[in-house]
């Protein structure tokens, strides 16, 4: 890719020390020794001002790479009394606890550095923090006296472009630090933080430029003007090079952007994303630091319950506590990932009501609901050996510090490899330590699943990054944001948005529209009292500022992240716990118990917001019953695992079972009984239907004739392309199912697939109460997708909160006004109010056009699902009607088993799963007999 370059030379450590301040060689040689991999590759190039994306594994030394270079070149300006007070280094991270961490792991080298120097009349390098936490007294020391390396978060460096002092020292950033770059580049977080990057680097070359802006000339004498500029700059890029590729040096006055991230793929994307795109649309020059492969990964598949089928759920429930604490006992300090908040609590509830007083003390909770406090607790004490174990969300996949840690546990899949090399790269944190993982499954889908993702993460086959294209809500803050610091013209505006990696096919139409709407051109608009938030002279081609209020409402309203209605959890004493989702609240009764922080609570009263409690220790919980949305397996895992089924099926079609089980445990490094266990799956699959893979669509047909004519019609679509693409895919084919029979039909979406059910009896017109194969031929006709899609979901709960979410971002209903807050309810009612105003403005309304881009390819995956019957049409993949079945198959049962229980209650999927293994087990009895 142009402009993109992997870095090929591995400088020596006298190389990389001869380039250091003597004190900070020095330093180093005494705390380290010897530079890492990423060290050795990266110090020297950011030291010859490159842009540099570091990928390395956890441990090893990247963070501090891309400091090393920057706090060695300040020290040298504090030595020679040239240290001024603004900011030199810019570090983004996307969580407020890793910037803390940063800062405690900067300071103490910095310490040590200078107390190495033996001066103490030396100018210190100051570090601060500047998030949402920050209190209003070090925001003012901040703005009198900037540090030199502020850390900060996507959402506050967007507030901080508009501050009038703060901003203003920001103006001279010579490196901007991304970390943990994997967790911003694929969401409109990431989106934010590229256009605010983009701004910020305009501001810093338009500081050293003493030239007028380009807004103050129009036409074609402008763009003749700007022509020479851009041509100047490239001359100053060439003057300032030192070394025989002066084509990877960034702009004499552009800052220095590194990206780090411990797993993300392609690297080449991830630094265009990084470093953003010339006018031209090939991305700025960027060397590429890969040395993920230095740290060894240990991962492996354990099954707890010795029969995955038969055995009761209580059973399978303490096979699974027994195998999780053997793992706890046998290291020092443990780290459980679940995959729902909820989870977590429920684990550490049962580790302490199974085994009593060893956990009593010694497991902790660590999840996005709990508050600040509680988190902080709980790293801290894991840090300093307090507690043997941590069960968590997501909230410790990024590089929070919480010291070393010897085994990390997945409990199920983690639906994605670069998810689960993350989770599993917290444990071994030094370099020559290796990272431990163990995944333990209890059902055999996730038995299949987890050992083609095990694999997969031994040989380091990431997920791909995909970046979302254009999100119209978040341009439509930044916009607003750069009217506030001058007049702009319309092409320069456009140049400059353009420039951020997610906005480079951004067309001048839609920045126009963007543009109208905030200018209050929409009179439907006005009556719902949303007015426009600056001036825009479509003629002449240039924006800017209106009224005061512009400025707060910015402020106030900035960010990508939904507010959602939740409620604070706090006891009686005032000491806030953590937050319940609202729904769960109003559920809640005086005297319920439930878990929160890994303790329990009893309910007693609320307020608005406001959920009273007081501690029950001991009590039976209530779980919360969060509501977040189940993770979805990546595509790159769903392709595997399709094509994993295809070759076990083949290989059954050659060689006997135990000859395969036998392969698959050397091939998979799987254990010899769950090597067998899957091969059972795929022989009782076989001997009812064929196997369901990427290659081989299967459509069961089942009815179920009890209950006297009130029985069901079930149809089971084995699609084996992820959850979001068979979401797409399952609704259209409701929508489709709908208009032939009359009836709305229920659906359940999985991964592997989706299924349609409905009573026989609602029939209108259909051919004995079942679909033909046109209807059928329907369903899979990819020219008519989109439209039933879109069709079936207009007016849906999925596309009124998503709409929620774009309206509060593109600042058509205001979070914030005037410093006052509203409860979440306040925001979603409005929100409900204005989308019937707003749908009759045309689907090139920004807000419309946005929103159906992100129900369409964010909260599914139609292109995905759009490619792949594309592939059926075009008989890549071949497609299989089982009719009038009394059962569906084996690889069917999880989707009929969540289908016809409460697919949230662990024991009733259990039961309803042993019911159709009994009961085909009883249909291949009868079977053999008549034969």
């Amino acid at each position: 890719m142009p402009g993109i370059e992997y870095a090929t030379r591995e400088r020596t450590d006298e190389e990389v020390f001869e380039l250091l301040a003597p004190e900070v060689a020095s330093w180093f040689r005494g705390r380290f020794g010897a530079f890492t991999p990423p060290q050795r590759y990266a110090v020297a190039e950011l030291h010859a001002r490159r842009n540099v994306l570091i990928s390395s594994p956890t441990g090893s030394g990247k963070t501090f790479s891309a400091f090393l270079a920057a706090v060695n070149e300040l020290f040298l300006l504090a030595k020679r009394g040239r240290l001024e007070d603004r900011v030199y280094v810019l570090y983004v991270s996307p969580l407020k606890a890793l910037g803390n961490d940063i800062r405690r792991n900067l300071e103490e080298p910095l310490a040590e550095i200078y107390a190495s120097a033996e001066s103490t009349g030396l100018p210190k390098i100051r570090v601060g923090v500047r998030t949402g936490d920050t209190s209003p007294r070090e925001r003012a020391q901040q703005a009198r006296k900037p540090p030199h390396i502020l850390i900060t978060t996507p959402e506050t460096l967007a507030i901080l472009l508009a501050a009038p002092k703060l901003g203003r020292a920001l103006e001279r950033v010579r490196w901007i630090v991304v970390d943990e770059i994997h967790a911003l580049a694929d969401n409109k977080r990431g989106a934010h933080l590229a256009l605010s990057l983009e701004r910020l680097c305009e501001r810093v070359e338009r500081a050293h430029d003493p030239r007028p802006p380009a807004s103050a000339a129009s036409g074609r004498a402008g763009r003749a003007r700007r022509s020479v500029v851009r041509r100047m700059d490239r001359s100053r890029s060439g003057a300032a090079t030192n070394g025989p590729r002066p084509a990877a040096r960034v702009s004499a006055f552009r800052p220095v952007r590194i990206g780090l991230s411990a797993t993300v793929a392609p690297l080449p994307d991830v630094a265009a994303f990084l470093v953003g795109r010339r006018p031209d649309g090939r991305p700025r020059d960027c060397l590429v630091v890969d040395t993920r492969v230095e740290k060894e990964i240990d991962v492996a598949v354990l099954c707890p319950s010795a029969d995955l089928v038969n055995a009761p759920p209580e059973e399978a429930s303490a096979a699974l506590y027994r195998a999780l604490d053997r793992l706890v006992q046998e290291r020092r300090t443990t780290i459980v990932f679940t995959n729902t908040r909820g989870g977590t609590e429920r684990v550490v509830q049962e580790l302490k009501r199974r085994f009593g007083a060893r956990y009593a003390e010694a497991v902790g909770a660590h999840h996005g609901s709990l508050s600040r406090e509680e988190r902080l607790g709980v790293e801290e004490r894991l840090k300093r050996g307090e507690l043997r174990c941590v069960v968590t969300s997501s909230s410790l996949e990024l590089g929070i510090d919480v010291g070393a840690v010897d085994l990390v546990v997945l409990l199920g899949s983690p639906k994605g490899v670069s998810r689960a090399l993350q989770r599993v790269g917290r444990a071994g944190h030094r370099l020559k330590d290796a990272s431990v993982g163990r995944i333990l499954v209890l059902d055999r889908d996730d038995l299949v699943e987890c050992t083609v993702l095990a694999r997969l993460a031994r040989e380091r086959a990431l997920d791909t990054v995909r970046i979302p294209r254009t999100p119209l809500d978040v341009l439509a803050q930044h916009v607003l944001g750069m009217s506030l610091d001058r007049r702009w013209d319309l092409a320069e505006a456009h140049a400059l948005v353009r420039g951020a990696d997610p906005y480079r096919d951004l067309s001048e139409e839609d920045l126009r529209e963007v543009l109208r709407y905030l200018a209050g051109a929409r009179e439907e608009l006005a009556e719902k009292r949303v007015y426009g938030k600056l001036w825009f002279d479509e003629e002449a081609g240039a924006f800017g500022r209106r009224g005061r209020m512009s400025r707060p409402i910015y402020y106030t309203n900035t960010g990508v992240i939904p507010d959602e209605a939740a409620a604070a959890v706090v006891t009686l004493g005032g000491r806030f716990v953590g937050r319940l989702e609202g729904e769960f609240a109003e559920q809640l009764k005086p005297g319920d118990v439930f878990a929160l922080s890994g303790s329990t609570w009893a309910y007693r009263s609320a307020t608005t917001g406001k959920v009273l409690v007081e501690p029950r220790p001991g009590a039976s919980p209530t779980i919360p019953a969060w509501h977040s949305e189940q993770m979805p397996l990546s595509r790159e895992l769903a392709d595997a695992v399709g094509a994993f089924r295809r070759k076990l099926d083949e290989r059954l079609d050659r060689d006997d079972p135990s000859q395969v089980a036998a392969w698959l445990a050397a091939d998979h490094r799987l254990d010899p009984e769950a090597a067998r266990e899957v091969v059972r799956y795929f022989v009782e699959q076989r001997a009812v239907a064929k196997v369901p893979s990427d290659r081989r669509l299967v459509v069961e047909e089942c009815i179920d004739e009890s209950g006297s004519g009130l029985g069901r019609v079930v149809y089971v679509f084995h699609c084996v392309i992820g959850r979001r693409a068979n979401d797409a895919l399952a609704r259209a084919a409701g929508r489709v199912v709908a208009k032939y029979t009359g009836h709305t039909c229920s659906l359940t979406v999985s991964d592997n697939g989706f299924l349609l059910a409905y009573p026989r009896r609602v029939f209108r017109r259909a051919e004995r109460g079942t679909l033909g194969d046109h209807v059928i031929e329907d369903i899979l006709d990819p020219h008519s997708l989109r439209g039933e899609l879109v069709a079936g979901l207009e007016g849906s709960e999925i596309v009124q909160r998503r709409f929620r979410h774009v309206a509060g971002r593109m600042l058509l209903v205001l979070r914030n006004y005037l410093g006052r807050g509203g409860p979440p309810g306040r925001a979603q009612r409005q929100a409900a109010s204005l989308y019937k105003v707003v749908r009759g403005l045309g689907s090139n309304f920004p807000a419309m056009k946005e929103l159906w881009r992100e129900v369409l390819e964010e909260a599914m995956d139609l292109p995905r699902a759009q490619a792949f019957l594309e592939r059926v049409a075009a008989r890549e993949v071949e497609v299989v009607v089982l009719r009038n079945r009394d059962l569906p198959s084996p690889f069917a049962f999880h989707l009929a088993a969540a289908a016809g229980a409460d697919a949230s209650l662990f024991e009733e999927r259990r039961a309803a799963l042993r019911d159709l293994h009994a009961r085909l087990a009883r249909k291949l009895a009868a079977d053999g007999a008549k034969g």
